[in-house]
């Protein structure tokens, strides 16, 4: 990256780049610019690539990770010369509890760490992810919440076991770190791939930090703040994730008007086809393309980034209408979602894609996942309360049993259904023997004794046979499971 100080930085030989260290400053010419592709998927870029020449004439290649080449690709271009340094940006606390600045750029973070959570190791489809929370602060006494996963992880938490008894603060620098959202609030993590964590080390940002830290005298606190940290490693329960947040039904969503996570117990009922099973993406700049019907000589896509297409790659996305007791929505899955539901690789989705033509017909395999129970953990976005968008992205789900049972325990409804106001157990009736209870003026409605041609409250979904749509107030097309349970009904007139 080009710097504006330029004639201060001491520019290293391409030549005596070796692993002694982590960062060197180099400047050198791009010689050569490409994108590799994946071997079975020529449509896939794996990276951006680069030969690069100094002065001296020695070469080396450069590769940067998919994920950050929207970040560097317009700073490199074949033939020019560039000053590539080891610069760090840090944005304020105040600044990224008020999300003031650009959140889709990585930032370098540096803060003292006050308190740590228990590693924990998630169990999640056959694999082990690793996750440390730890709160850091500024010289200031500013707090943030920060996410470390994987390498990372491991990496603090080890530093923490082996200096358990130090009462020096733990100073941490995240390079290249990402700002998200948890929970309604800011959180700081490392990227998936580019960041780097450094802990206490011997460099000029760290020694700097440490040494306003000594001048506010904070030694005793220091001391009793390194206490709260926590070395220890506990195996998580896979429920763990879903009870972090509100467990909520599908009728109380649109009952926030705020960012924030929820925990939804719903059935896959239908996939709305409005937008088909997946979309087709720019690979210069990764934003989503339309596709040219009128205009045959602009090409089939056309990109409001770029202005043209030169190449496109495929992604899944599939819109899938949930129902529960309260009511349906429209849930958002991904491909890494479909991939672990179905059972499926990248390749086998591309191939997919590809024989599709855009004809948009789902594959057969995609319908195992109706008339299943999943425990959803969706987002309420920006975007969903700015413009009133209300089909909401899935983080995660699962069909686990263990999972439904433990959150379906916790769920409002579980407790409303089977405690009494004193706290004693409800005695159900037998749904053999009765149709409902009557009790202080209350109809409570056996669900599965009462068909759709029963007089009811609400009006119930009808299925056209013949077309399998179903219909809803939106007007939009859905292919659905064969059956549909009734909902929840309310007090009978």
């Amino acid at each position: 990256m080009a710097s504006n100080n330029a004639d201060q930085v001491v520019f290293d030989k391409v030549a005596e780049i070796n692993a002694s260290k982590e960062s060197w400053n180099i400047r050198v010419k791009v010689v050569m610019l490409w994108k590799p592709t994946y071997v079975n998927n020529p449509n896939m870029v794996t990276s951006l690539d680069m030969i690069l020449i100094d002065q001296e004439g020695s070469r080396i290649q450069a590769t940067i990770k998919k994920n950050l080449i929207p970040v560097f690709e317009s700073l490199f271009d074949e033939g020019a010369v560039r000053e590539i340094i080891d610069p760090y940006h840090f944005i304020s606390f105040p600044d990224l509890l008020a999300r003031n600045f650009d959140t889709r750029v990585a930032f370098d973070f540096l803060g003292e760490v006050v308190s740590s959570d228990p590693m924990r190791v998630i169990v999640e489809y056959g694999r082990e992810k690793r996750l440390m929370n730890l709160v850091a602060q500024d010289l200031s006494g500013t707090r943030i919440a920060v996410a470390l996963w994987g390498s990372f992880a491991m990496k603090l938490n080890t530093y923490i076991s082996q200096h358990n008894n130090d009462t020096a603060p733990v100073i941490i620098l995240l390079h290249l770190a990402k700002l998200k959202i948890w929970g309604g609030q800011p959180q700081v993590g490392n990227c998936l791939f580019g960041s780097r964590l450094h802990i206490n080390d011997d460099m000029p940002q760290i020694l700097e930090f440490k040494s306003k830290i000594n001048a506010l005298d904070t030694n005793v606190e220091s001391s009793s703040r390194t206490s709260q940290l926590n070395s220890d490693t506990v195996v998580a329960n896979p429920e763990d994730y879903y009870l972090r947040f509100q467990i909520k039904n599908i009728d109380e969503i649109p009952d926030f008007n705020e960012e924030v996570g929820l925990t939804i117990i719903a059935t896959i009922i239908g996939f709305d086809m409005d937008d088909g099973w997946y979309s087709f993406y720019c690979r210069d700049c990764s934003k989503k393309v339309t596709k040219n019907h009128d205009d045959v000589d602009a090409g089939p896509f056309h990109c409001d980034g770029c202005g043209f297409v030169s190449d496109v790659f495929g992604k899944i996305r599939i819109v899938v209408c949930v129902q529960d007791e309260s009511g349906s929505s429209s849930f958002v899955l991904f491909e890494r979602h479909v991939k672990d539901l179905i059972h499926r690789g990248n390749q086998w989705l591309m191939d997919k894609i590809a024989k599709d033509q855009g004809r948009q017909q789902i594959p057969d395999e995609f319908k195992i996942l109706l008339n299943k129970k999943f425990v959803f953990k969706v987002q309420i976005s920006m975007f969903n309360l700015q413009n009133n968008y209300r089909a909401y992205t899935v983080h995660k789900l699962t069909d686990d049993e263990r999972v439904l049972d433990e959150v379906t325990k916790r769920s409002s409804n579980h407790q409303h259904d089977h405690i009494n106001d004193n706290g004693t157990p409800v005695n159900k009736p037998n749904k053999e023997n009765t149709n409902s209870v009557h009790d202080h003026n209350l109809d409570v409605v056996d669900l599965e004794a009462v068909t759709p041609s029963s007089s009811m409250g609400k009006r119930p979904i009808e299925i056209d046979a013949n077309n399998e749509s179903l219909e809803w107030s939106s007007s939009k097309t859905y292919v659905v499971r064969d059956t549909l349970k009734i909902p929840k009904l309310e007090k009978l007139d």
